[in-house]
C-alpha cells in the first residue's frame, strides 16, 4: 500500500481513461439483428423479458444529532443522495455520541458501513478503512490540491488517510454589537489583543444585573491554551504542555470571573447556560464555532465574529486557537466498500459542501468553496465570516491522537482543580500536572503499540 503524502498526491494525474462506448455500440448492434426465417417469412415478433429490478444496496450511515441543525444537515445528505441514486438505501444510525455508538456497535458486530466523526477520530484508526489507494485511484474526483493542507494533515494518522474531510471549525469570538454600542465600546477587530478583550469586557459587564462581558468556556474547549502552541511534539511522544505562557493563560482564564468579574462564574453559567445567555443578550463576547452560525443567524440583535485575540508576551506576539475537523469514514468491515466510497466522495465533494457552506453547517475544507460566494462571499451574516479562514491560519488541530479521551482528561482534571471554587491546585501546579499527565498517556499508548 502506498504511503500517502501531499507531494505524491499532487503527482497523480487522475482519471483512468476507460470508456464504455465500444461495448455500448456492440450491444446496440446486437440488439438490432434478427435471424431470417424459413421461406423468407417475416420473423416472429419477440419481446425480451423485462429485466428484474436491481436489488437496492443498503448503507448504514452513522450521523450525530447534537443539535436540530445537525439533524437537518444529516437528513439532507441522506435524502438527497437517495434521490440521486435510487439503487441506494441509506439507513441512518443516529446518535448523540459517535464514540460511544461506534464502540458499542463494533463490539456487538453491528457497525455502520460509513459515518461521520469529528475530533478524536484516530481512536478508531484500526477500524476505519485506509483510503489512500482509493484517493489515488480517484484523484481527479478528490482533487486533493483543493483541500487546505493543514486539514489534510489533521485527517491523517501514522502516514495514512482513514477519513475524508468535509470541513472544520475553529473557536473564535461572537460579539453582540448592541451591547458594545450601549457601553460605548469599540468593536473588536482582527488584530485586537487580550488587553483589548479585558477592557471591552469591563465596559460591558454589570454582574449585578446579570450582564457579562465575555465567556470562553463553552465552545472554546481549551482553545485559548493553544496560544502557547501544541500540547505535544509532532510525533506525539513528548508532552509540551508546560510553559510560562501556558501558566499565564490558565491564570488569565480564571481571573476573568474570579478577579476581573467580567465573565460569569461557573455557578451562574451552570444555571443559565452559556449559549442561552448569549442568545438572550446577557454576554457581550462568546467563544463558539461554526456550529453556532445557523442559530446565530436567527438572533434579533446585530452581531459579528473575530478571531481570538493576540497575546502580547515577552518573546513577541502569540496567537492560536483549536481546529476541530469534520470527516467521513468507511468501516474496514463493510461489505459495500465501493458504494460506501461513492457516497463518501459525494458527501465530501463540491456539490454537497457548497450547499452545506451556504447554510452555515460547515466551514468547507475545500478552498475553492470556502473562498467563494457559498461561504466567504455569501453576503450572509456574519459580515466578517472570513474570520474562520483567518483563524485557521494559526489554528492547531486538537488532540489528533488515538488516546484523545485520555488526553482531554489528563488536561481537564488538573485544570478543573484550579478552576473550582475550592481551589486545590494553583495555575502553575495545574499546568505542570497536566504536562506530566499527558506524558504518562503518551508513554502508555506507545508501549501498547510495541
Amino acid at each position: 500500500m502506498r504511503k500517502w503524502t501531499r507531494r505524491n498526491l499532487l503527482k497523480v494525474t487522475g482519471g483512468l481513461g476507460l470508456t464504455l462506448a465500444g461495448g455500448a455500440a456492440l450491444a446496440a448492434c446486437a440488439g438490432a439483428t434478427t435471424a431470417p426465417t424459413a421461406g423468407g417469412a417475416e420473423p416472429a415478433a419477440t419481446t425480451a423479458p423485462a429485466a428484474a429490478p436491481a436489488e437496492k444496496v443498503k448503507l448504514v450511515f452513522e450521523w450525530p444529532q447534537y443539535t436540530p441543525e445537525k439533524t437537518r444537515y444529516g437528513e439532507y445528505i441522506i435524502n438527497t443522495y437517495m434521490e440521486k441514486n435510487p439503487n441506494i438505501e441509506i439507513e441512518p444510525m443516529y446518535n448523540t455520541n459517535p464514540t460511544e455508538k461506534l464502540t458499542v456497535t463494533i463490539a456487538g458486530g453491528t457497525p455502520p458501513d460509513c459515518g461521520w466523526f469529528g475530533a478524536g477520530w484516530p481512536a478508531f484508526f484500526k477500524n476505519f478503512l485506509v483510503l489512500d489507494d482509493l484517493i489515488e485511484r480517484d484523484a481527479a474526483d478528490i482533487n486533493i490540491a483543493d483541500y487546505y493542507p493543514k486539514l489534510m494533515d489533521a485527517t491523517t494518522w501514522l502516514g495514512q488517510h482513514q477519513v475524508l474531510p468535509m470541513g472544520f471549525t475553529v473557536t473564535l469570538i461572537y460579539f453582540n454589537k448592541q451591547l458594545f454600542d450601549d457601553a460605548g465600546a469599540a468593536y473588536p477587530t482582527d488584530d485586537w489583543t487580550w488587553d483589548d478583550l479585558k477592557a471591552m469586557g469591563t465596559a460591558i459587564a454589570d454582574p449585578d444585573n446579570n450582564l457579562y462581558g465575555v465567556m470562553l468556556d463553552q465552545g472554546s474547549y481549551f482553545a485559548p491554551l493553544f496560544i502557547a502552541g501544541s500540547i505535544a511534539d509532532e510525533e506525539w511522544r513528548q508532552s509540551q504542555f508546560y510553559s510560562d505562557l501556558r501558566v499565564h493563560i490558565v491564570q488569565l482564564w480564571k481571573d476573568l470571573w474570579n478577579v476581573d468579574e467580567i465573565a460569569a462564574p461557573p455557578t451562574v453559567t451552570a444555571e443559565q447556560g452559556l449559549m442561552p445567555m448569549f442568545e438572550a443578550g446577557r454576554i457581550g463576547m462568546y467563544a463558539g464555532g461554526s456550529w453556532f452560525l445557523e442559530p446565530a443567524r436567527k438572533l434579533e440583535f446585530d452581531w459579528d465574529i473575530v478571531p481570538l485575540p493576540i497575546m502580547k508576551w515577552s518573546d513577541g506576539d502569540h496567537r492560536g486557537t483549536g481546529m476541530w475537523t469534520e470527516e467521513l469514514f468507511i468501516m474496514n468491515s463493510t461489505e459495500q466498500k465501493e458504494e460506501a466510497w461513492k457516497f463518501v466522495k459525494w458527501a465530501c465533494g463540491p456539490e454537497l459542501l457548497t450547499w452545506a457552506a451556504s447554510e452555515g453547517h460547515v466551514v468547507p475544507g475545500r478552498s475553492s468553496i470556502a473562498e467563494s460566494e457559498a461561504f466567504a462571499l455569501s453576503g450572509k451574516k456574519p459580515a466578517n465570516i472570513s474570520a474562520f479562514l483567518k483563524s485557521a491560519e494559526f489554528a492547531i488541530p486538537t488532540v489528533n491522537h488515538p488516546a484523545s479521551t485520555k488526553l482531554y482528561t489528563a488536561v481537564g482534571d488538573p485544570l478543573s482543580a484550579f478552576f473550582s471554587v475550592e481551589e486545590t491546585l494553583d495555575s502553575d501546579a495545574a499546568t505542570q500536572t497536566a504536562h506530566d499527565n499527558i506524558q504518562v498517556v503518551l508513554d502508555e499508548w506507545w508501549a501498547e503499540q510495541a
